[in-house]
């Protein structure tokens, strides 16, 4: 076996693994954990009947993406884990040929490799060192961070990897994208949309937005409270599409309740505006 584990984060996502992952959680040559982040519907069950040999952890609530992908940090044993998302139509062939690679220019600063994941990166060809890669696939070398909580758990949803490769880069360490490697990123299949999750998702864009920018010290100028209050209130007013104006609207909240002082999750560990998704 190789020296790597294969993390993946599902929410309501059984479907999307057994049509884009089946040959990597069922492979023999590296470990496999499937976070179940409390999915609403049998999930949880089909993948443990499709997949008994595998790991899959049960989290009690819907932690987000950073927190569940933390658990699933926290239980492998490997130097190197590959975090991917269940959209992601990849073999095992493919990962093991991008393990090979990314472990063959690995040194004291490259702490995190990504492939390819749209046309534009594949056909870029080469090794590009980058300030900022999506976590759909993510190869992390744990002995370049002091401990496995990766993501930041203060956040529950977006913004999670832009906060990792920020603070990757400003420790000095390098994240490479070998664009030789592609998988291809199914975008939007792994969790499903209605108008009430997509109003959920959007007011913690609006508040991961804000968090990450004054976590950063980056909140200033066009990127200030009021300049994205008044942004989206502009474009809440302008648009005449009734999903932007909603899509706004949830942003607007977002930043408020940020404002306000409130965290992403309330005291009892659930994510805010979560009740809307049981209407």
């Amino acid at each position: 076996m190789i020296d790597l584990t294969v993390v993946i984060v599902s929410f309501n996502s059984a479907d999307s693994i057994l049509s884009c992952l089946k040959s990597v959680v069922t492979s023999k040559h590296f470990n496999v954990i499937i976070v179940d982040n409390c999915s609403s519907d049998n999930s949880q069950e089909k993948l443990q009947s499709t997949f008994p040999s595998t790991t899959v952890v049960q989290l009690s609530k819907n932690e987000g993406y950073g927190r569940a992908a933390n658990a699933g940090f926290s239980k492998a044993a490997s130097r190197f884990c590959l975090l991917l998302n269940p959209d992601i139509n990849v073999s095992e062939k493919d990962i093991i040929e991008f393990y090979r690679l990314a472990t063959s220019k690995n040194n004291e600063k490259n702490a995190i490799f990504a492939p390819a994941i749209t046309e534009k990166q594949k056909n870029l060809r080469g090794i590009n060192s980058v300030n900022f890669v999506l976590g759909a696939a993510m190869l992390i070398d744990f002995n370049k961070y002091e401990k496995r909580k990766i993501f930041d758990e203060n956040i529950f949803l977006f913004y999670e990897e832009k906060d990792l490769c920020l603070r990757t880069v400003h420790e000095n360490k390098q994240i490479l994208r070998l664009n030789d490697i592609y998988f291809p990123h199914i975008k939007g299949t792994s969790s499903g949309t209605s108008p009430a999750i997509s109003y959920f998702k959007q007011w913690h864009v609006g508040w991961s937005s804000m968090y990450f920018l004054k976590k950063h010290q980056l909140n200033n100028g066009r990127h200030s409270a009021l300049a994205l209050y008044v942004r989206y209130s502009v474009k809440r007013f302008l648009s005449f599409s009734k999903n932007k104006r909603m899509k706004y609207k949830a942003r607007l909240g977002g930043v408020s309740a940020f404002l306000r002082g409130q965290a992403a999750f309330d005291k009892k560990g659930n994510p805010r505006m979560q009740h809307i998704l049981k209407r």
